[in-house]
């Protein structure tokens, strides 16, 4: 038995390449409208706002046996976050590290001197 041109005849019923490349794209597209909506949007908060977000979160946590303490880096004034025991009062988790924060902080520093330098 001979078969031929059966390939021809055979066409794929949904074209998977463009189709995730259709969703990466759709995908993008949202991350960025993400992105600029919080961006838009860093305007908006006030301070009550943020305090309810905090008690909230701090409710949240209590069931955990955990608390929030919220930061602000000196150098670099990011807001930090750390996730505390509350019977040991002991430090879990810091979102993002301090350690990564002042490293970044040395680096600006560095940058920075290097740049004065030269001019």
């Amino acid at each position: 038995m001979r078969v031929e041109s059966m390939d021809a005849a055979i066409t794929p019923a949904v074209n998977f390449t463009s189709n995730v490349e259709a969703n990466n794209e759709l995908l993008t597209r949202r991350k960025q409208a993400v992105r600029d909506e919080a961006t838009n949007d860093q305007d908006k908060f006030s301070d009550a706002f943020v305090e309810r977000a905090v008690n909230k979160a701090n409710d949240t946590m209590r069931f955990h046996g955990r608390s929030l303490k919220f930061e602000i880096h000196e150098k670099t004034n990011d807001i930090m976050v750390k996730i505390i025991d509350k019977e040991t009062q002991e430090v879990i988790r810091e979102i993002p590290p301090e350690k990564m924060l002042d490293m970044f902080a040395s680096m600006l520093e560095l940058a920075g001197l290097l740049v004065d330098e030269r001019t």
